[in-house]
C-alpha cells in the first residue's frame, strides 16, 4: 500500500513566511595582484602589498580573527601566439575575506584597503549575525499562512479543518541584498586621493521559508 497520501480525508497546502531585517555585518573580499617575469618577484610584491592592506585594516580596528584567506593563486602567463606557448611571466593573486561589524564601518575599511594598495574590492555581502529569532518568526508566519489557506479551502468544501498530520519544510531561502551591482574597485582604475569617500546603502536582508502541511478534514 502506498504511503504517499494519508488513508483518511485530508487537505495539503503550502505556506510561505517572509521577514526582512536590517543587516548588522558586512563580508568583503579584498584582493591584491602582482605580475612579473619571475615568479618569486611577483610573489614578493603580492606579499608586500597584502601586508600593507592588512596593516591598514588593523590600524582601522579590524581584529585578526575577522580576516580569513579566501584564495591564493600563482598563474603562469603564456604567449599563445608562439610555438609551444612559452611562459612570459606570472600573476600572483591573494584574496582575503573580512567580516565587518557594525556594518556602518564597511565603507571606511574599503577606502582603507584601496588606499593601501588593494587591486580589487568586490563581492560585498550584508548579513544578519543572529538569525535564530528571525527564523522562528519566519516559521511561525509560514505555518500561519498554511493554516489560513487550509481553513478557507475546508470551509469552501463544507468541511472542518482538523489537526496537522504532516509538515515538510520545502525551502529556507535567505536572500542577502548586495550593494548595487556589487562594490568593485580595481587597481586598473585607481581612485584619486582627493576622491569622495565610499557610501554604502545596505538595505535589508530577506529570509523566506516554505512549508507543506497536510491537515485532516472532519465533517
Amino acid at each position: 500500500m502506498s504511503t504517499e497520501f494519508p488513508a483518511f480525508d485530508h487537505l495539503s497546502v503550502t505556506g510561505e513566511g517572509h521577514v526582512e531585517a536590517v543587516p548588522d555585518r558586512a563580508v568583503i573580499a579584498i584582493t591584491v595582484e602582482a605580475t612579473d617575469q619571475v615568479l618569486s618577484r611577483a610573489q614578493s610584491e603580492a606579499n608586500r602589498r597584502m601586508a600593507q592592506v592588512l596593516a591598514a585594516l588593523r590600524e582601522h580596528g579590524l581584529a585578526d580573527e575577522r580576516i580569513r584567506t579566501a584564495w591564493y593563486d600563482a598563474t603562469p602567463l603564456r604567449d599563445y601566439n608562439r610555438p609551444r606557448r612559452p611562459t612570459t611571466g606570472y600573476t600572483v593573486s591573494h584574496r582575503v575575506r573580512v567580516t565587518v561589524e557594525p556594518v556602518e564601518r564597511a565603507a571606511e575599511l574599503i577606502d582603507a584597503a584601496v588606499a593601501a594598495g588593494a587591486s580589487d574590492v568586490d563581492l560585498i555581502r550584508f548579513e544578519v549575525s543572529d538569525q535564530s529569532a528571525l527564523m522562528q518568526e519566519v516559521r511561525a508566519l509560514a505555518m500561519a499562512d498554511a493554516r489560513e489557506k487550509a481553513r478557507h479551502l475546508a470551509e469552501l468544501a463544507g468541511r472542518r479543518l482538523g489537526k496537522a498530520v504532516r509538515i515538510t519544510v520545502d525551502g529556507y531561502r535567505p536572500r542577502r541584498l548586495y550593494a548595487p551591482d556589487y562594490v568593485f574597485y580595481s587597481a586598473s582604475y585607481p581612485l584619486p586621493r582627493d576622491s569622495y569617500q565610499t557610501e554604502l546603502r545596505p538595505g535589508t536582508v530577506e529570509f523566506s521559508l516554505t512549508v507543506s502541511v497536510t491537515f485532516a478534514l472532519e465533517d
